[in-house]
């Protein structure tokens, strides 16, 4: 089994939005804004999708170059579940190198977000 886990302050998060306004379209996809942005207070839920990218990184040393923000998508489930999808070369790379069965678990206090990504190696 395969671990990757990644803490962030959401405070953090909010004051580099804030200073440099594209950064929220640089880090996430249409879908994760649409679905954060509708929320009162969208920043938790992008910290810890934010916090899900990076524990991608550190699931396996496969993630530790060559992955884009955008290349590791957050969802949400019809059953309200979250889930990792990765696209491009990084998805590839996840099926040529056996990674399978992605599971993310997210979670956020007031002032801290966490993501934890488990995955199956064939």
């Amino acid at each position: 089994m395969l671990i990757g886990v990644d803490i962030i302050d959401i405070e953090r998060l909010k004051e580099v939005a804030s200073r440099t306004p594209r950064f929220l379209q640089r880090v996430f996809t249409a879908q994760e804004l649409e679905y954060c942005m509708k929320k009162k207070n969208p920043y938790p839920s992008l910290a810890a999708r934010f916090a899900a990218k990076e524990a991608i990184r550190k699931l396996d040393e496969i993630f530790v170059t060559g992955v884009r923000f955008h290349d590791v998508e957050v969802i949400i489930e019809k059953t309200g579940k979250p889930a990792i999808v990765l696209h491009g070369e990084v998805a590839v790379n996840a099926i040529d190198n056996g990674i399978c069965d992605l599971n993310v678990s997210l979670s956020h206090s007031r002032e801290q977000a966490v993501a934890v990504v488990c995955a199956n190696r064939r």
